[in-house]
């Protein structure tokens, strides 16, 4: 839903799985809450479009695309300290 709202490239969609997949086959996603999912794939994106993107992309931003139910679970300190 964020990579359509935000209307980017198709590679930052890509890109932004890899790194979804990438963190889960590190940390092992039987030890990754599956509450924190959102927040994952919202870092994912924020960090692909870091990548890819010609314009670096807004935590803030990023979160207002999110549904109500989304928000109460990502804030950008969440977001902060999943992308260290």
């Amino acid at each position: 839903d964020l990579h359509i709202k935000k209307e980017y490239k198709t590679e930052t969609l890509f890109t932004a799985t890899m790194i979804f997949d990438r963190y889960l086959s590190v940390v092992g996603h039987w030890n990754f809450p599956r509450d924190h999912i959102c927040r994952l794939s919202t870092i994912s994106m924020l960090i692909a479009a870091k990548i890819e993107q010609p314009i670096s992309p807004s935590f803030i931003r990023m979160i207002g695309f999110l549904t109500e139910d989304e928000k109460k679970n990502v804030t950008k300190n969440n977001l902060v300290d999943l992308e260290y």
